[in-house]
């Protein structure tokens, strides 16, 4: 059965993949290829190795908290925590090698612990509908990114966290605005009524260029205190 759930596993990712097209497909490997590059030589010497293993590990936890189909696997599978495990652990091959490859056994054995921890995470969402402070402050004319930040809050505050606290490790900051960058991408994955657009009153171009102008206003905003903190500990 774990075999299974594993090849439908393998079988989305292709799929998934096949669908980028050529030049993302390209841009992806690309970077992932660098990524474990810079997890190869971070995980060389302590405390960077700590701080990698940290940083990787948090993503496997919001993998955990933020996954939709934990019920689905709850409800069919017995055994679903050890599919989750066996998942997780596919994931953290990069940094098993790694830890391995510079023999930090106690980094490995403490990862496996903190892996099973993980597993036995049930966070639930509740369902409501958020307006905090953070969304007010947001312009009306950008319903966008009051839409989506509604929806991706709290992975976009424990990002920003991630790279504000991490940010005297040299890749954490570039690699977390990277990650930022691309919750604003979904924000726009479906059109607003027509109604919505003709009430701004504004040419194509100029319209056009506004949306432009606010994306990077909001993004810039969003990325000052991160790169603060990367020139205070690198320059």
């Amino acid at each position: 059965m774990i075999q299974s759930i594993l090849k439908i596993r393998f079988k989305q990712i292709f799929r998934a993949t096949k669908g980028i097209g050529l030049i993302r497909y390209i841009f992806l490997i690309s970077l992932l290829g660098f990524i474990a590059f810079v997890l190869f030589k971070q995980t060389a010497v302590l405390p960077n190795s700590f701080v990698a293993t940290g940083i990787y590990l948090t993503i496997i936890l919001l993998i955990q908290i933020n996954r939709t189909d934990k019920r689905f696997l709850k409800i069919h599978f017995n055994n679903f925590k050890l599919i989750l495990l066996i998942e997780y652990l596919l994931l953290l091959i990069p940094l098993f090698i790694c830890l391995i490859y510079y023999l930090h056994w106690t980094l490995v054995i403490l990862v496996i612990a903190l892996t099973l921890l993980i597993v036995n995470i049930d966070f639930k969402h509740r369902q409501k509908s958020l307006n905090t402070f953070i969304q007010r402050l947001i312009p009306s004319s950008s319903f966008e990114w009051k839409s989506g930040v509604r929806k991706t809050l709290f992975l976009i505050i424990a990002f920003w966290i991630i790279g504000l606290f991490t940010s005297f490790f040299i890749v954490s900051v570039p690699i977390v605005l990277f990650v930022l960058g691309l919750f604003p991408l979904s924000f726009y994955d479906k059109g607003e009524p027509i109604q919505m657009i003709l009430s701004f009153e504004m040419g194509t171009n100029k319209f056009l260029f506004h949306k432009i102008k606010m994306q990077l206003a909001l993004y810039t905003i969003l990325s000052i205190p991160l790169i603060i903190a990367f020139l205070i500990f690198h320059l």
